[in-house]
Formats: structure tokens, sequence, C-alpha cells
């Protein structure tokens, strides 16, 4: 095959495969606040499986979930929801959004009522 033939091949393969690195890098910069919250919390899960001597799939089967699931949430990219963090953190028995609340008051109230029970004591009362 001839150096011009190779060539020609060569551009016309690259012309079909076109880069979408800006277009990620644009969507990483506009949801970087969620993002960095997202991440925090998948290397605060990670820890706490390793801890726990637990595997990703145990923790999909805690949550009835599939352990793809909880593989895309341990990438750091998933938007979760409240209600998801909620049950992963009775799921593991540990707070993954909050600690500054349990680490600076003895004792926030409302109403007569505990706000910053760790997380230990919901468990219990399942």
């Amino acid at each position: 095959m001839a150096v011009k033939d190779i060539k020609n091949k060569l551009t016309d393969t690259l012309a079909d495969n076109k880069s979408n690195w800006q277009s990620k890098a644009e969507w990483r910069e506009a949801n970087k606040a969620w993002l960095r919250h997202s991440r925090q919390i998948a290397l605060k899960i990670n820890k706490a499986l390793k801890a726990q001597g637990l595997t990703q799939k145990q923790l999909a089967e805690r949550l009835e979930v599939s352990p793809q699931q909880i593989s895309k949430l341990l990438k750091g990219t998933e938007n979760m929801t409240l209600e998801t963090i909620a049950k992963l953190e009775l799921a593991l028995g540990v707070a993954l959004i909050g600690e500054v609340l349990y680490a600076e008051a003895n004792a926030l109230t409302w109403n007569g009522q505990v706000l910053n029970e760790p997380v230990e004591s919901y468990q219990q009362a399942k």
C-alpha cells in the first residue's frame, strides 16, 4: 500500500471520530459544584465499605438495587438525591453529609427534638 493510500485512509478514519473532550470539559465545568460533593460522598462510601469489609454487591443487596447502580455511585459522577444519600447512610451506618453538625454541636435541638443524632441511632430504631 502506498504512503498516499495510508494517509488517505487515516484522514478518512479520523474525520469520522471527532473528539468530544471539549463538550465533556464544559459539562464538568458547568456541574463542578455538585460533582465535588458527589466525589466526596463516593469516597466516604468507599471508605465505609473497606472498613466494614463489604463488597459493592453486598451494599447493592442491602439497598435492593443493582450492583451497577452502586458502581455508578462510586464513580463520583452521579447526582444523588437526598433519599439515596439517606438510604446509603442507613445501610452503612455512617454519616455521608452533615458531619459538621455532629462535630460542632453537642445537642442541636428544635422544638425539643434532637436534630443531630448519630446515624447509628436511626439503625437501632429500625
